[in-house]
């Protein structure tokens, strides 16, 4: 792997990092309803831009190596998108004997990232006229 392409997963990754923080921040600013609302925010739509993505530039799913992947998947919403916050948060939530929450978040977050990523894939593939 060359010095170039762990360049663009830096850039990326910092920007989608710095983009996260900044959502949390702005989502948690709310008063929630007992699930972590920032991460979710962002989990569901990083799904989307992923299936956006993806769907508008076929080259990118078949390429994982090559700029745009490592750039815009790998280093921007890799960063952005967090499975690690989401796992502590579901724990916490877990520990303070809270399952309900906890399980609304676990679902809510498997069930609408899939879903929101396949709704981005068709919705790019309709806006490129490959549908």
């Amino acid at each position: 792997m060359s010095l170039t392409i762990l360049g663009y997963v830096a850039l990326g990754s910092a920007l989608g990092g710095m983009a996260r923080v900044w959502v949390v921040n702005r989502v948690t600013a709310r008063p929630g309803g007992g699930v972590p609302l920032g991460t979710l925010v962002v989990n569901l739509s990083g799904a989307l831009l992923v299936g956006l993505l993806a769907g508008a530039l076929p080259g990118l799913r078949d390429k994982p190596m090559e700029t745009g992947y490592v750039l815009l998947i790998a280093g921007l919403l890799g960063s952005y998108t967090t499975a690690s916050s989401f796992i502590l948060q579901t724990l916490a939530l877990l520990r303070a004997r809270r399952p309900g929450p906890a399980a609304l978040n676990g679902v809510v977050t498997l069930f609408g990232c899939v879903l929101l990523a396949g709704t981005g894939y068709l919705v790019a593939l309709y806006w490129t006229g490959a549908l």
